[in-house]
């Protein structure tokens, strides 16, 4: 074991290396660095740092954010990224507080017993008051670290949570550190006090003058009593997603800083705490703003073919009356209706110039029919056709002031709009009328076409030939952001919106339904958003709209193509292959395959919105870094888009699940055996296949396993497992 001053010279090089190599992410700063060794065969060898940093945002709280810099190819990484760890080979060894800013920590070697916790926060804590202290992360993670880590003769005090999970974590760490001849006892909690879920944290928040002497003089015990099957061991060994409830949300929130960059981040992180909204929402708002901007100028190319993808982006953001959703979506939007007034005036005196040709033209035209129609003017009839081609031929197109949005349109008048407008028309509102129009509200109920949509959202050619009226649009570019209440989302599995999802309508939109705020909000908060970044964000929108669509010599569309670096590529393969693998029958994603069918498509539009954002179009060659990002926002939405369509399906299969997890809560038991639930609910659930659906509906939610069959001497046993954080029982 090296002493500390060698491995605080070490963290010192590393910081110095990492900024050297790269800059700090969006203008965050370090604040710590750990250092994470791989074990591989006899040889300790660092692998990677665990970084913690910080970032000052004014009139706000500072921001945070954990990465990873990867010694294996010099990257930073975050998100689900760092697990990618464990596939260069070996086990990291346990996290244990070895920190660049924190010259108290003690070494290994003192002679000290190590307290081992649940949680990176609790290790940092103890080895402030000059304990040894270590964890492998969570209560899930005591098989990925390397117990044979420390010195022989090492003693260790495992302090469990008062949980069963952290009760088994302690359990199964204690046997880890048996089987290679170390000594442990545990921290008895029964004599502690504290609440339910309660840690080490709470208890020295409830202690503040504990010095490290009084806790290693804390009660202990030899033995837990804790004692389970293998077949349950097997269960609490398996690694469990973030379960989604019933009638409230558990899903991951969007932050800003780990969307875009520095600036825009800080505009959006601004919006949420001057409205004290979700900070995804703005993020959510954001996507079809900027997009609105790229469209026709933008593709993203992942390959050497002719795949792309465009800029348009659909997002419907759900929160209930009175979460000022209007107040966010109007600060998102004002640059756009800046913008429209100021083109209004620049544009004034070139469209009355414009209207006075076209009618001067008109009257003449008009002029030269009626002449060639007398019968004494038959000679000059000749003469008078030609001069009429040419100058309907010469006439100048009409100029209208450019229109970036509409709130309210119908599906036909939405393709004149486009038609006026370059081929380019959005949807921007803070009410969802828009369903309702797209379902028929004005007419021909049933019968609604909403070809229009679908093909501005891929960029597919539309052909309309009636009698009253000819479209022609080879490049139609349509981007949706609407913000909307949660009756509105419940609507859309009823009457005509019930075909939405079976044409492919919502299926293109990425859902966001974050938890309400309403009762935590600040009242008299006096914050405000910086004028700086008011001018920042409204600068970038002014840039993107003034920006010309590139067109060759014979007058055709010639984007921009945004290509992936190779590291970039490799993260967009791996993400698209693991969805993939989740569509199939029994996958995670089976219920919602028609989204996540399109949700790398989605991942690369987020690409292409974040890279040109920040960079414009110096930089054709989206890097690690924004598609990293890209990745992680895109998958935080399958969470977000689950919910919403089990909202908008509601529903007696949704209906039925709730009945068969009321009993699983109720027995509160590890496991559960598929003949048992079935037998207590028979009178809700009369056949097999009625209960089976109700049983993929909670697999579908992380609340139990996909079922397992155990043989035995007569007709096998199927029994599910439930997440760790729902069994009172252990059995």
């Amino acid at each position: 074991m090296e002493d500390f001053e060698n491995v605080t010279l070490r963290l010192l090089a590393a910081e110095e290396f990492i900024l050297a190599e790269h800059p700090p992410i969006n203008s965050f700063k370090i604040h710590n660095i750990y250092e994470h060794p791989v074990i591989e065969t006899d040889e300790g060898k660092i692998f990677a740092y665990h970084l913690r940093l910080e970032k000052e945002i004014q009139g706000a709280k500072n921001a945070k954010q954990t990465w990873w810099f990867s010694l294996f190819d010099n990257t930073f990484k975050s998100g689900y990224r760092h697990l990618k760890f464990f596939e260069q080979g070996g086990l990291l060894t346990p996290f244990t507080g070895t920190s660049l800013n924190n010259s108290t920590i003690p070494t290994f070697n003192n002679g000290k017993p190590v307290l081992i916790v649940e949680g990176h926060k609790q290790v940092s804590t103890l080895t402030d008051l000059g304990l040894n202290a270590c964890t492998s992360g969570s209560a899930s993670t005591y098989n990925s670290v390397n117990w044979d880590f420390f010195l022989p003769g090492t003693t260790f005090l495992i302090w469990p949570d008062n949980d069963p999970g952290g009760l088994n974590y302690a359990h199964q760490v204690s046997l880890k550190l048996k089987a290679f001849n170390y000594d442990c006892k545990f921290v008895d909690i029964d004599k502690l006090n504290l609440p339910q879920k309660g840690d080490c944290l709470d208890y020295l928040t409830s202690n503040p003058h504990i010095t490290a002497q009084d806790i290693l003089a804390l009660p202990s015990i030899l033995e837990l009593n804790h004692e389970e099957s293998s077949t349950i061991q097997s269960a609490r060994d398996s690694a469990w997603d973030e379960p989604i409830l019933f009638d409230r949300i558990e899903i991951p929130e969007i932050n800003p800083h780990e969307v875009f960059h520095s600036e825009l981040a800080d505009y959006c992180q601004s919006v949420s705490e001057f409205t004290q909204t979700p900070p995804g929402l703005a993020v959510m708002v954001a996507q079809p703003v900027l997009a609105c901007g790229m469209q026709n100028k933008y593709i993203i190319a992942p390959f050497d073919n002719d795949y792309h993808e465009p800029a348009m982006s659909w997002t419907v953001s759900v929160l209930p009356p009175g979460t000022r959703k209007t107040a966010v979506f109007n600060l998102m939007i004002e640059p756009i209706n800046e913008w429209e007034k100021e083109q209004a005036i620049l544009m004034r005196p070139e469209i009355e110039e414009n209207y006075s040709q076209r009618e001067m033209d008109k009257k003449l035209i008009q002029r030269l029919i009626a002449e060639s129609s007398r019968p004494d003017q038959q000679s000059s009839r000749s003469g008078n056709m030609m001069e009429i081609q040419n100058v309907r031929l010469s006439t100048p197109d009409e100029i209208v002031v450019p229109r970036i949005y509409t709130s309210d349109t119908t599906g036909e008048q939405m393709q004149n709009l486009l038609a006026l407008h370059d081929g380019v028309m959005n949807v921007f509102s803070d009410e969802g009328g828009m369903f309702e129009n797209m379902s028929g509200l004005y007419g021909n109920a049933g019968k609604v076409n909403n070809d229009v949509y679908l093909k501005g959202h891929a960029g597919s050619a539309i052909r309309v030939d009636r009698k009253d009226r000819v479209v022609m649009l080879n490049h139609p570019a349509i981007s949706f952001a609407l913000t909307v209440q949660p009756e509105v989302i419940r609507q859309l599995n009823k009457g005509d919106k019930k075909s939405f999802r079976g044409k492919g309508i919502l299926a293109r939109i990425d859902f966001y339904y974050p938890k309400s705020n309403i009762g935590s909000r600040k009242i008299g908060s006096k914050f405000s958003i910086p004028n700086n970044l008011k001018s920042a964000y409204k600068n970038l929108i002014f840039q993107l709209l003034n920006q010309e669509m590139r067109k060759d010599d014979n007058g055709n569309l010639n984007p921009y193509i945004l290509t992936l670096s190779d590291r970039a590529q490799k993260e967009f393969l791996e993400i698209s292959e693991f969805i993939e693998s989740q569509q199939g029958h029994g996958g995670n994603f089976e219920q919602i395959a028609d989204w996540t069918g399109k949700l790398p498509g989605g991942i690369l539009k987020k690409a292409l919105v974040c890279h040109v954002a920040e960079f414009g179009n110096t930089k054709l060659i989206v890097n690690e870094a924004t598609m990293n990002r890209a990745c992680n926002w895109g998958s935080s939405l399958i969470q977000h888009t689950k919910y919403t369509l089990d909202f908008m399906e509601a529903e007696p299969r949704l209906e039925a699940a709730k009945i068969v997890w009321q009993w699983i809560t109720q027995e509160g038991k590890p496991y559960f055996l598929k003949t048992e639930c079935h037998k207590k609910l028979r009178a809700r659930f009369k056949f097999v296949e009625q209960l089976n659906e109700a049983l993929h509906i909670l697999h579908s939610r992380n609340l139990i396993s996909l079922p397992c069959t155990l043989p035995t001497d007569r007709k096998a046993t199927i029994i599910y497992y439930v997440h760790p954080e729902f069994r009172s029982k252990e059995t």
